[in-house]
């Protein structure tokens, strides 16, 4: 009998070659758990309940980051929720305009799950604080 032990578990006679299925099945299931995690590290910024659009991102806009052989698929996947290129930056990153927040999300939850999408985030708005002239007219010292 290779490959099959007897247990020596007074009071038990099955054989112990459940390890394996049973070892298999783990790996199987946290491969997924990582899987689906993997497809969460992609959405980055704008994504988060408290960030408002028009004040932290602009609004209906998509950036995704993608492989150099994955821009036909990205456009049809975005296209698919309504998405159009808005414009392309270094030939690996897109910006898509939709007509709805939800169009956005919807998007970009089906994006980043593609294998040739690096990163989905929000076009994001950032703001330089006003100068503000403490003596209007006088040189500084």
């Amino acid at each position: 009998m290779a490959g099959k032990m007897k247990s020596k578990i007074p009071g038990i006679n099955h054989n112990i070659n459940v390890f394996v299925p049973v070892f298999v099945l783990l790996f199987v299931a946290v491969s997924t758990i990582a899987a689906c995690a993997g497809d969460r590290d992609k959405m980055r910024f704008g994504f988060s309940q408290d960030l408002v659009p028009g004040r932290d991102f602009v609004p209906r806009q998509l950036i995704v980051g993608h492989q150099p052989d994955g821009k036909e698929t990205v456009i049809q996947e975005a296209a698919k929720f309504g998405g159009e290129v808005n414009s392309e930056m270094k030939g690996e990153v897109l910006f898509f305009q939709f007509s709805s927040e939800d169009q956005v999300l919807a998007a970009a939850q089906a994006l980043s799950a593609l294998p040739l999408v690096i990163y989905v985030e929000r076009n994001g708005i950032i703001r330089i604080p006003p100068v503000i002239e403490r003596n209007p007219g006088r040189l500084p010292q």
